[in-house]
């Protein structure tokens, strides 16, 4: 299961590090979102499935864990709006925050 997950887990932190870059470029005026953007969102929800389900059976209470859903939902629902343009950067920060908290667990 260690290889599997630390595949899977790579792909997560590469897609989120590339959602966050994508969130501040666009914040910063560097065309609109688009198909890729759509891309890396999807790459990052497909590679992090796997860890919430696991915490989802695991009745996990902690911080993550019922952080995590209400940031990615926040997270896409911003990155798709035009406008307030920083409001994907804010979202993408906090789920950075909480992936680097669950690596720390």
């Amino acid at each position: 299961m260690a290889a599997t997950w630390s595949r899977v887990d790579a792909v997560h932190d590469v897609s989120l590090a590339a959602w966050a870059l994508l969130a501040v470029a666009r914040a910063a005026g560097w065309r609109a979102a688009g198909p890729v953007d759509a891309a890396v969102v999807g790459v990052n929800l497909v590679a992090g499935s796997p860890a919430a389900l696991a915490r989802v059976r695991a009745r996990r209470r902690d911080p993550v864990a019922l952080l995590a859903p209400v940031a990615v939902g926040c997270a896409v629902v911003t990155t798709g709006r035009s406008r307030p343009r920083w409001a994907p950067v804010a979202a993408v920060s906090v789920l950075v925050g909480l992936a680097v908290a669950e690596r720390a667990r």
